[in-house]
């Protein structure tokens, strides 16, 4: 995650691959929302957000691994609700 908002806050895009996404976030945060307190808000918000579906990730692939002994992209996708390609897309597989 770090390496994520790390290229995001230095336009390092290649940093990593999902910092360009979270990049255009904030960019289109800042177009809106002209009052920095506002801004830093919202921001929070999302940061937040996305941290917290990445614990989850963490934890539904160790809860994976502790249990099965396997890890299977289909098996995490549907915990998480998301179609696994989209998984499969952002680099945890």
């Amino acid at each position: 995650m770090a390496n994520i908002v790390r290229g995001a806050d230095t336009d390092r895009h290649d940093v990593a691959s999902q910092s360009s996404g979270l990049w255009v976030i904030s960019a289109g945060l800042s177009q809106n929302i002209q009052d920095d307190q506002a801004l830093l808000n919202q921001g929070i918000v999302i940061y937040e957000a996305l941290y917290t579906w990445a614990k989850e990730l963490k934890e539904i692939i160790q809860d994976q691994i502790d249990t099965n002994l396997a890890l299977s992209l289909k098996d995490v996708s549907q915990s998480l609700k998301v179609h696994p390609s989209y998984l499969s897309l952002q680099g945890v597989f």
